[in-house]
């Protein structure tokens, strides 16, 4: 029964994502080997098929970047953090800690942490350029 429930729950993640895709004119290429990426210009994103948890935190993560217009000339560190912070917004389940784990690890490969503050992450890019 357990298992039932866990795979009809990922159906219904994987759909949530592919219709908030649709409702913001975003084209998906979905393969389990594929390098996550956002093409904000393009409206496209690359990620792994949603078969859990963390791959739809990952796949809203760079759905966040098309929607929130992201450009090359804005701070790399920020438009991660607002990425993530938009994926937490438009989760239609309450963040796991396996989903803030990944997303821990994410933010701390540049250096920042789930609380860190967009204002500070902007002006220490200002500050170091």
């Amino acid at each position: 029964m357990l298992l039932r429930v866990m795979i009809n729950e990922n159906l219904y993640l994987a759909e949530h994502f592919r219709t908030l895709c649709e409702k913001h004119g975003v084209a998906t290429y979905e393969h389990p080997e594929c390098r996550p990426y956002a093409y904000p210009p393009l409206r496209r994103v690359h990620t792994h098929p949603v078969v859990d948890e963390k791959t739809y935190a990952q796949a809203l993560h760079e759905l966040g970047h098309v929607v929130l217009r992201h450009s090359p000339d804005q701070p790399r560190a920020w438009k991660e953090l607002l990425a993530w912070r938009w994926a937490r917004a438009n989760s239609i389940i309450l963040w796991t800690p396996g989903m803030e784990a990944f997303e821990a690890w994410a933010l701390g490969t540049w250096g920042m942490t789930l609380n860190a503050d967009p204002a500070i992450v902007v002006r220490a890019f200002h500050q170091a350029a």
